[in-house]
This record gives structure tokens, sequence and C-alpha cells, in this order.
């Protein structure tokens, strides 16, 4: 295998209006700009800007179907139309059903939005518009985070009793959300650095300096950790540096040496609450995932249907509200599919990670394992509703089957195919002349 290109070299040409259209979409289905108590869930303005950015998204599919066909059709990406389906079609069995059913509808609506939106204008203005979002959501979360704690600042569960914490959470509604996002900004804004045209080059420095700043002030500790390695591989394997390997191994080396040195008392360092136990015990996702593995057994084979967690796992006697997922990834899917739907989604990376590495996609394959590396304590990106992160992997998923080049080259045959027409000869003969300018002319002396 061998790293592919660090840059496109000629990034596709930016269209302003999908541009805004786009980024006002993200924006109004990440951003949270109210509190309000965990039990209410009316629809108030909040939802309904989430419902027009679902809008939008069905918009565009239904304007650019011939598209959308293509994405449903393309072979790579096949296991994961199927698994998306299947999320629809396996209706939750608790009292959220429609919720969850319009939820896992959305997933497939934005993963087949992402497609379009690659096939019709290219992954520039997708991956502008990300990163335009992203910006704006950790400009406004750091403001808000010092102009009105209540909504900027995360509070704590201690039991069901809410308390205070200095973790952002901004306009994202909560402190690991603000830490994802800014990660994956983080790694997306670093890896696809020339791609994102629409910035000028300080613009971009300043950007790198504000993810940063929101990822350390979520105190998201996988996020952080992952948005830090993949940096690191996108650096040593993509851009060959040396600098950077040397720099991760003296870390590492450091890190090592402080386990020696302090023995137990070095993982203090990285504990929030100072107690070794929230280390130990996953920050209290032990106990969340031996409670979804025992209910998986009730339904190993189909699962509890797309979101059925948050209405069965916050209301258990010796879990907390804010258990409203399993915590992880797989499990996630494990649960609300059962072995059904997790065969699929493990299929899904297989073929997907096998084309990669036959081409080479290097940098789609390294943003992937950002998910995998956060996907062991978050849901993401597979929660209870889709958000930037699904986005993003979406775009990693395409980018790693190859859906653009591949149908490029496909339309490519296709008009080379296209037989040539044929003209009987001027001169009575049977032979028959190629049609095309300078055919038939006498050779040359």
């Amino acid at each position: 295998m061998t790293p592919d290109n660090y840059a496109s070299p000629r990034p596709e040409p930016l269209s302003l209006w999908h541009l805004v259209v786009t980024v006002l979409m993200i924006l109004c289905l990440m951003a949270v700009f109210r509190v309000r108590d965990y039990e209410d869930k009316s629809i108030d303005f909040q939802a309904s800007l989430r419902i027009g950015a679902w809008a939008i998204a069905g918009l565009y599919i239904a304007c650019y179907a011939a598209a959308a066909r293509e994405v449903v059709r393309f072979k790579t990406t096949l296991p994961w139309i199927v698994f998306l389906v299947f999320s629809v079609v396996n209706i939750p069995s608790t009292d959220n059903w429609l919720f969850g059913l319009i939820s896992a509808t959305t997933f497939l609506m934005f993963y087949l939005y992402v497609g379009v939106m690659i096939l019709v204008h290219g992954r520039t203005l997708i991956l502008n518009a990300l990163i335009i979002s992203l910006a704006i959501i950790a400009l406004i979360s750091l403001i808000v985070y010092f102009a009105y704690p209540a909504l900027g600042r995360m509070p704590i569960w201690i039991g069901n009793i809410r308390v205070p914490s200095n973790r952002m959470s901004g306009i994202l509604g909560s402190a690991n959300g603000v830490g994802v996002a800014c990660g994956l900004a983080l790694t997306l804004l670093v890896i696809y650095w020339r791609e994102i045209t629409a910035l000028s080059e300080p613009l971009k420095c300043a950007l790198f300096v504000l993810f940063a700043i929101d990822l350390v002030m979520s105190i998201n500790r996988m996020s952080i950790l992952a948005a830090a390695g993949c940096i690191a591989l996108y650096m040593i394997i993509v851009r060959r540096s040396e600098f950077t390997l040397m720099f991760f191994w003296l870390l590492a080396m450091a890190l090592i040496a402080l386990f020696i040195l302090l023995g137990e008392d070095a993982l203090l360092l990285f504990s929030r609450s100072g107690s070794v136990n929230e280390l130990t015990t996953a920050t209290g996702r032990a106990e969340i995932w031996e409670t979804v593995i025992a209910l998986w057994t009730e339904r190993p084979l189909l699962g509890w249907g797309h979101a059925s967690a948050i209405a069965i796992l916050p209301y258990m006697h010796h879990l907390f509200l804010q258990a409203a997922h399993a915590h992880n990834l797989f499990l996630e899917v494990l649960f609300s599919r059962g072995l059904v739907g997790f065969s699929v989604f493990i299929l899904g990376f297989l073929w997907c990670f096998t084309a990669a590495f036959r081409y080479g996609r290097v940098r789609p394959m390294i943003l992937m394992l950002f998910f995998l590396a956060v996907g062991m304590m978050e849901p993401i990106p597979l929660g209870n509703r889709a958000g930037s992160s699904f986005l993003i992997f979406s775009f990693a998923i395409f980018e790693m089957a190859g859906l653009r080049v591949h149908l490029t080259a496909q339309r490519s045959r296709a008009r080379l195919a296209v037989p040539i027409r044929r003209a009987p000869s001027p001169v009575g003969t049977h032979r028959a002349v190629e049609s095309r300018p300078g055919a038939g002319a006498p050779p040359l002396a």
C-alpha cells in the first residue's frame, strides 16, 4: 500500500450558495440554544431548527435523485446502506418507537446527503462547510463559556443531582459533544489542510488554536488522545515527519517512566475527580456496559431498536439519568440492532478498509481511526440522533471507498466504449471508412 498524496492537485471550485446553505444546515443540526430539564421532550424552536436541517438535506436528495441512486448502487458501500435501512425497519420495541424511527430515518437521509454532495460538488464543498460550521460553534461556545456559564459549562452528575463543573459544554449541550466536535475538526483541518480553500492560511492557523483550546477545555480525554494520535499518524505516515515521530517516541518514554516512578499514583494525574476509581470504572461506564450486555441477551438477534436505550437505561434504579446510551459504539450497535445489525456493521468496515488499503487511501483511514478510538467510550457517531460527527463519518466512508473516483472512472470508460460510426466509402468500394477528421486520407509520403 502506498500512501495517498496529502493534497488534491486541483481542488474543486466552491459554490458560495451551496456552501452557505450547508453551513446553516449543520449549525441548525448541532447547536443548542436553550437549557431545559431532562424530562422535557416538547417540540420547541430548537427542535424546529433540526427539522429544518432535515428538510434541507431531503430537498438536496430530491433535487439530485440521480446522484442519490448512484450512491445507493455503489457496491463498496452497499453494507452501509443495508445497515442504515435495517436500522429504520427494525422499529424500537419501547415507548419512544416514533422517536427511534424518525432518528434512524435521518441517519439514512444524511448518509445519502453526504454522498450526493460529494458526487455533485466534490469533497471540497462538504469539507469547507464542516470546518466553517464547527469553527462558528467553537467560537460561540468559547464566548458562552465565560458570558453565560449556565449554558456554556456542563454540570456533572453525582447520583441524580447536577453539580456545576468547569468542563465546556458550549452550545452543544455536553462536554463530550464539544470534545468530539473539536477533536474531529482539529483532525479534519490538519489532514485536509489544502482542501480547505475557503479560508486563508492565517485563518486556518487561528482555527487550529481555537479548536485545540475548546478541546482541552472540554476535558474529554478520549477525544484529546484520538485527535493527537490521528494527527501524529498523518504527520508520520503521509507527511513523513521525522520530528513528529521523535516527539511522540520521547512522549511515550516519558509516560512509561512516569508510571514506573509513581506506580498507581500516576493515574491520579489523568483523573478529573482525583480518584483512581474514576479511571478503573471508565467514569461509571463499566456498570452501564454490564447492564447493556445483560439487556442485549434478552433480544440477541434484532436488539431493542435504534435509540431505545434513551427510554430504558436512564430509568434503571442502579444507573443515572446521563446513561442515555451504551457509552460504547459497538455495544450501542449490538444493543439496538442485535447480531444481525452488528454483523452488517462490521462487514461495512471490512469492505471499506479493504478498498482503502488496496488503493492507498491513508487519510480517510486515519480519520476513521478517530471514531474507532472515541467509540470505545461513546456511541459516536451512531448515538440517538445524527450530528456533525455522523456527517464526517459518512465522508470518511465515501473517501475510503473512493465514491467519486470510482464513478468518474466508470463514466470515462462508458464514454470510451461508445462505438465509432462508419460511413460508406465515396469511391464506391465496400470498404468502410471511419467518420472522423483525417480518417481514410492517403498516407503522407
